[in-house]
């Protein structure tokens, strides 16, 4: 049984890259009695009750609904939260809101545990890290990388996925579920803190698997790199590194393979800061994405071996190329001023939705800020 402070409720909390993550848990709970936990009530989007079928079999797993992104509290929600800690059942949801399409880790949500809070009970959050070679929707997910509006739920769809898993024609790889440090709360601790450190907690359980190393060499990885230089220059910065079967697939496209970087490509923020952190681009870059990484992350170690700097200047490279290319869409009129991130990418050519957001971000932060009294570097290269 994990080790949960005693009368605690625990809560769980799980990284969210797919919907199988909804079968996931229960299913782990439900196999591995040994483990000590209850059977969690799911907190589901409320599109889910609005499904034929889809719904039933929610409400049936225990599932409870909300109506995300309305940015006020929810009475009926607290209520039906409240209810359930007093009954003393188990809560699972994903602090992140929504799945990430991009692996990175999204900044958390609080309105659940603000609702939790309210019950006035002692619990613990169990942060846990569910991590895919492979993610069902991964071709859908492509698409959106590229600037496309997500479809949504589709039936059909589903069941056609399905019916290429039963003929064997689907292979996810390595799918690991990992918990990492139990949090213990109550109404007295600050939502803001805790929901921070449980992202962290989930990165700091998350692993990566040598399927996704092989994608990175198999594509634009320096040709002096190779697998198990890679995967030791991982665990020397406190990485995970799974053996996965898996080779990758013939049609992989880049897009996917970027995602796939967020798995492993922050163990080398810190070299990344020492040797780029004068580039406006890069320290823009990382500031947005280190500040809810473990603190074991942000060591940097020597930079003495030629194949750790040529790696760095490929994993920062796409950064930096997509900011030369949203300054260049929106200067040259190809694109309005105001125009999102996603209308960029699909203004431009193989560009992957999170670095234009990036790109974004801090071209409107430049132009408001006076480049912060620096010259921008030329972000070709």
């Amino acid at each position: 049984m994990l080790a949960c402070p005693e009368g605690s409720l625990p809560i769980v909390l799980p990284s969210h890259r797919s919907y199988l993550d909804f079968l996931l848990i229960p299913y782990l709970f439900f196999s591995r009695p040994d483990l000590g936990l209850p059977m969690p009530h799911i907190a589901a989007d409320a599109q889910f009750a609005r499904i034929p079928v889809l719904g039933r079999i929610a409400r049936a797993a225990h599932a409870f609904f909300l109506e995300r992104g309305t940015g006020r509290p929810d009475p009926a929600l607290t209520d039906a939260v409240r209810r359930l800690v007093a009954d003393r059942q188990s809560i699972l949801f994903f602090v992140e809101g929504e799945r990430s399409r991009s692996r990175q880790m999204r900044a958390p949500k609080r309105g659940l545990l603000r609702s939790l809070q309210s019950a006035d009970a002692p619990m613990v959050a169990l942060p846990i890290s569910i991590d895919f070679d492979r993610v069902p929707e991964e071709a859908t997910f492509d698409a959106e990388l590229g600037g496309d509006a997500s479809p949504g739920i589709r039936i059909r769809a589903l069941a056609g996925w399905l019916r290429r898993l039963r003929r064997g024609e689907i292979d996810l790889g390595l799918i690991q579920i990992t918990c990492g440090e139990p949090i213990p709360f109550d109404a007295s601790s600050d939502c803001h803190a805790l929901s921070e450190r449980v992202v962290r907690h989930i990165c700091a359980a998350s692993s990566v698997s040598t399927y996704h190393l092989r994608c990175f060499l198999a594509g634009e990885a320096p040709t002096e790199l190779d697998l198990e230089t890679l995967r030791e220059a991982i665990e020397v910065r406190g990485g995970r590194v799974l053996e996965s079967p898996l080779e990758p697939a013939p049609d992989l496209s880049r897009r996917t393979e970027l995602a796939m970087r967020a798995q492993w490509m922050h163990h080398f923020f810190p070299e990344a800061r020492v040797m780029y952190g004068e580039d406006p681009v890069v320290d823009h870059y990382l500031s947005r994405h280190e500040a809810l990484r473990p603190e074991s992350t942000r060591e940097a170690r020597e930079l003495d071996d030629p194949r750790i700097k040529a790696l760095l200047d490929r994993l920062l490279e796409p950064i930096r190329a997509h900011q030369y290319a949203v300054d260049s869409l929106l200067a040259s009129g190809a694109v309005p001023p105001d125009a999102d991130a996603a209308a960029i990418t699909r203004a431009g050519a193989d560009l992957f939705l999170p670095y234009v957001e990036d790109a974004l971000a801090f071209s409107r932060f430049a132009s408001h800020a006076g480049r912060d009294g620096r010259r921008r570097t030329d972000t070709r290269r």
